[in-house]
């Protein structure tokens, strides 16, 4: 009777309602996942552009320490040639032994200031890759 009409018409909103709040929430969620890719994807952009930027600095810093190196050896070169002229033979060879260490010195400090390009490239690429696995997991 009058009741079960009252009854299926209640069942029948609440049914619409449920619909509705689960489109609804469907929705929220797509939104979220949506959120999430854009926000890993901003962040390996980041992360790649942060890597570019150190990149050339160290490109940059690279070719600084060549320029200087060239500078020291041209300006050690001229002033050892001056001094030798001015030198018998046994002072000749003891400069020559200490141009030799100056130049293996010199070789040493190169050497550290490029393996020091290649720890922070290498850190920042790691870095880079990270995000990128981050990224491809997600999908």
């Amino acid at each position: 009777g009058k009741w079960g009409e009252v009854e299926a018409e209640a069942r029948r909103r609440l049914e619409v309602e449920v619909a509705t709040l689960r489109q609804e929430i469907g929705r929220l969620q797509a939104e979220r996942d949506v959120a999430e890719d854009t926000h890993m994807q901003q962040q390996l952009h980041a992360a790649l552009a942060e890597l570019l930027e150190k990149r050339q600095m160290l490109d940059m810093e690279l070719q600084d320490v060549e320029r200087d190196r060239g500078v020291m050896e041209e300006e050690a070169e001229r002033k050892a040639r001056k001094l030798m002229r001015e030198m018998d033979a046994q002072q000749r060879s003891a400069l020559q032994e200490q141009k030799i260490s100056l130049e293996r010195a010199h070789a040493k400090a190169l050497a550290f200031a490029k393996a020091q390009v290649q720890h922070t490239l290498s850190t920042a690429l790691e870095r880079a890759t990270d995000a990128e696995l981050k990224s491809s997991s997600l999908q």
